[in-house]
């Protein structure tokens, strides 16, 4: 995949986190098969689940090679992530601060 140098591949953002398959899938809420899809270019994701990785890692998505594909290519749901993609990831809430999240099966 050739993309925006500015843009990381998922396994190299996962790896530079110390994280492995599993524990990415974990954090996320999603598959340990979602996550090997995306890495291997077998599956393009859906916004949500574009939202809970980039959560889990901690990063904006755009920063994500194959998110950004993802986001940039579809402009009208990139608008509206976009003007949610700032908040602070649930798991970084301070207890009193923000609302409670609850993730949806994945």
């Amino acid at each position: 995949m050739q993309g925006n140098p500015q843009h990381r591949p998922l396994a190299e953002t996962r790896r530079r986190a110390f994280l492995t398959i599993r524990d990415l899938a974990q954090r996320a809420k999603v598959s340990t098969k979602t996550i090997v899809d995306i890495e291997h270019g077998r599956s393009e994701p859906q916004l949500r689940t574009i939202k809970q990785i980039s959560e889990a890692l901690n990063v904006d998505p755009l920063e994500i090679e194959e998110f950004a594909l993802v986001i940039e290519g579809e402009p009208k749901k990139a608008a509206a992530w976009t003007s949610t993609r700032r908040q602070r990831p649930s798991h970084l809430l301070v207890p009193g601060e923000g609302t409670s999240h609850t993730a949806e099966g994945a």
